[in-house]
Formats: structure tokens, sequence, C-alpha cells
């Protein structure tokens, strides 16, 4: 699978907040923070407990400038718009990051380009054309955190095969037409978001077979169809999703219990 203000674009909310939405978290209340910057409206906040910070962003609206040396070494002969994606991201990252204490340093990615958080940091960073993401948390709250928004658009027919196993299919076509025009996309975010919890404590490679996403109306359960130690096959990762603004979304946490 694949791995500021108002005013420019970006969206973030501080500590000084708690959200409003229900979850069932029973954390305690002083535990709680959110760090956001964006447009309008949040895709990934509803979706995420309160104490994991989020930020969103618009990439065209930011600069390659903002990364420093090390940062921009990784990313000097990309194309301007990956660029943008992880200039936008590392910033992004570092603001979150300021809001639990941590001096900035470099983020860079492991070899397997997958980003190389600090002790104590938990994160996942996504991005499409248009949007930005990141998610924040501490890893005494979170052992886990996946994210991945993807634009309402249907995925090509002859990817199908690829995202969805057999009982995936059967499934999608007990939808209406736009849930089934959709679906290929919403299983391949799902998993992607899933996959993304999960690599930093596998550390292993996983095909879009060795998840299968059952879904409802809020939320959906990716359940893993091969051992990946610490977790044995069978294992069920528990999401939340929203299809909004011209945007599938889903988010992952996984916890000290799971």
């Amino acid at each position: 699978m694949r791995t500021s203000d108002a005013s420019n674009g970006m969206w973030c909310r501080s500590r000084a907040g708690r959200d409003s939405i229900a979850t069932s978290d029973t954390r305690p209340a002083q535990r709680s923070w959110r760090a956001m910057t964006g447009p309008a409206s949040s895709l990934l906040a509803p979706l995420l407990p309160a104490y994991v910070g989020v930020a969103e962003a618009e990439p065209a609206h930011e600069s390659i400038g903002l990364l420093d040396a090390a940062e921009l070494r990784v990313v000097e002969d990309a194309i301007p718009s990956r660029q943008r994606e992880f200039a936008v991201g590392r910033q992004l990252a570092h603001r979150l990051m300021a809001e639990l204490g941590h001096a900035r340093e470099s983020l860079l990615p492991h070899p397997d380009r997958s980003p190389r958080w600090p002790e104590g940091v938990v994160g996942s960073i996504t991005h499409c054309a248009t949007r930005v993401a990141v998610a924040v948390g501490r890893s005494a709250d979170v052992r886990g955190l996946g994210i991945d928004v993807e634009p309402c658009v249907p995925l090509p027919a002859d990817l199908d095969p690829l995202i969805l196993n057999a009982e995936e299919a059967r499934r999608r076509e007990a939808g209406n037409d736009e849930e089934r025009r959709l679906r290929s996309r919403w299983v391949f975010s799902a998993k992607e978001a899933t996959y993304k919890a999960m690599y930093p404590l596998t550390r292993r490679v996983l095909e879009f077979a060795h998840l299968e996403v059952f879904w409802s109306p809020d939320g959906f359960t990716s359940e893993l169809r091969c051992a990946a130690p610490p977790f044995p096959k069978g294992a069920l990762f528990s999401g939340r999703s929203s299809t909004a603004g011209g945007y599938i979304t889903h988010a992952v946490v996984i916890g000290h219990d799971h």
C-alpha cells in the first residue's frame, strides 16, 4: 500500500478547547488537546478523539521554503507538487509537535519513506492534490494513528480486483448507485488508514488482500487476514469515516488495550 492563520488556508484548533463531539473516550479532560489550522472546517476532527491533534491545509497555499535544509534534501529532486505536499505536511507536523512541547527538529523519513517521529510521538500524514492533513498524539495515549484523505471520485474499474476481495465486491452490490460508484475508493482509503496505523508497529508491508473491510454508516472495521506481529490473524481495527466536502476521509486509532 502507499503510504497558521485561517487567512493562509490552514485549519488548526489549539488545546484551548475540547471537541464538542461525543466520543467513547473516557480519558481525563486535562489530557485533551487539539491543534489545527486550515480550511473553513476540518475533515478529520470529527473522526478522532480530542487527545489527538489534527492539522490540515491546502498545499497550494504553502512554499518549499518552509523546509529546513535536511528536509529539503529529501525532496530536492521531486516534482513541485510533491515538494509542496511534503513541505505542508512537515510544517503542520511541526506545529502539532510544538503543542506537545517538542523542540523543532528535522522530521525525516525512514528508508521505507515513512516519517521518523520523535520519541514519545505517534503520527500520520496524508495528502492528495488539494488537501494535506496530519494527526499527532502522545505515545503514552495511543499506539498507532492512521489517516487517509481521498478525492470523492471513483477509481478506475480495473483497480477493483486489486482493492476489493470477493466478499467486499459482493457487499458493494447491495448499495445504491452512488455507494457502488465510490465503494472501491472508500475501501481503498479505509485500508490505507488501517495500514498506516499498523505499520510503525509491524514494519510489515501488506497487500490490500491482507485486510478485509466491513463498513457501516459512520465507520468501518478492518480484519487482518494474515498474522502481522504483534497482531494475530483475525485482529480487528475499528475506524471512523466521512464523505463530505468533496473528500472521502478515514481515521484509525490503535489504543494500548489493543
